[in-house]
């Protein structure tokens, strides 16, 4: 299984290659989600085929009849599942790449979690030339399963913070 999974990937790559000369990188997480939705559907679709099927072979093996053509319909549509499986590989992975698109940095959310004290003025630094791009507080101090403690909300900023900045205000980084 272990060579296969490398000889699938390597084919995923070969995928990606050639739908990246017909298609642009994705230019919003949005799309990049609903493009990869569309090939696990298209999977699913290939998968409920192979297990009906499956059902429709089984009536003719118990009535000791042969289900040769049915097999071929089952190894037929299985194969198009793997091909929509190496698709699903191969958007994942543009998915990932599009991220990197605008720097070289993967964009993902950093959260800074106050766990100390409810968010307010002077509970977080304001760093020159970093932005907030959102502040969340809870209702309550309540455990978020993202830290696995319990937490008065957090902050996302443009940039990473400095690791003093963290120690300073007692905020918990976690990337989501």
């Amino acid at each position: 299984m272990e060579e296969l999974v490398k000889v699938l990937t390597m084919v995923s790559e070969v995928e990606l290659k050639d739908a990246n000369k017909i298609f642009p990188m994705f230019h919003s997480t949005h799309e990049g989600h609903s493009i990869l939705l569309e090939e696990v559907e298209e999977a699913r679709v290939e998968m409920d085929a192979i297990e009906m099927y499956i059902d429709d072979a089984w009536v003719l093996i118990k009535a000791n009849q042969s289900a040769e053509s049915i097999m071929k319909r089952i190894k037929a549509k299985a194969l198009l599942l793997a091909a929509e499986s190496i698709q699903c590989a191969a958007m994942a992975q543009k998915f990932i790449d599009s991220n990197l698109s605008s720097s070289n940095e993967l964009k993902r959310e950093i959260r800074y979690y106050s766990t100390q004290r409810p968010i307010s003025l002077g509970t977080f630094p304001k760093p020159t030339g970093n932005e907030i791009v959102n502040i969340v507080c809870f209702n309550e101090n309540y455990c978020d399963e993202k830290i696995g403690r319990e937490a008065y909300g957090y902050i996302i900023f443009t940039k990473e913070l400095s690791q003093k900045d963290i120690d300073d205000y007692e905020l918990t980084r976690v990337v989501v």
